[in-house]
């Protein structure tokens, strides 16, 4: 089985395709799917969720890259966050990987050999590089 959502007017940039939404007893909403028109190549696709009493888009697809805290996601990255990011985990890189011990001790590098470096920054302001 599909759901299938289409417009059938003349499109432009930005019309609305379709969208699945929630919302409480009284129609507010309050999390949804909204699906664009953004060109005659690409689709796009927004996650919106209420934050703080404000309907807030929180991630879009379009363009072949995600975009977390931005409606307007740079087609230069496949992921671009307007926002701090977290990670529990160790971040790949290619082949190595970067990671911030639980201490946040500075940071760690991990090399494709399996060497392990630390940066930290000295009191002085230098950025100090340690094999570990």
């Amino acid at each position: 089985a599909d759901l299938h959502f289409s417009n059938s007017s003349t499109l432009s940039d930005g019309d609305y395709l379709g969208r699945i939404y929630g919302t409480d007893s009284s129609n507010n909403f309050f999390t949804g799917i909204n699906m664009f028109y953004h060109d005659s190549n690409d689709g796009e696709m927004r996650f919106r969720i209420k934050t703080a009493g404000t309907n807030t888009d929180v991630m879009t697809l379009v363009d072949g890259v995600v975009g977390i805290g931005t409606t307007a996601p740079s087609a230069s990255y496949k992921l671009d966050v307007n926002g701090k990011i977290r990670s529990q985990q160790e971040i790949l890189i290619n082949t190595g990987s970067l990671f911030v011990n639980q201490e946040g001790e500075g940071i760690h590098l991990l090399s494709p050999n399996g060497t392990e470096y630390k940066l930290t920054v000295s009191n002085a302001g230098a950025l100090v590089i340690t094999e570990q």
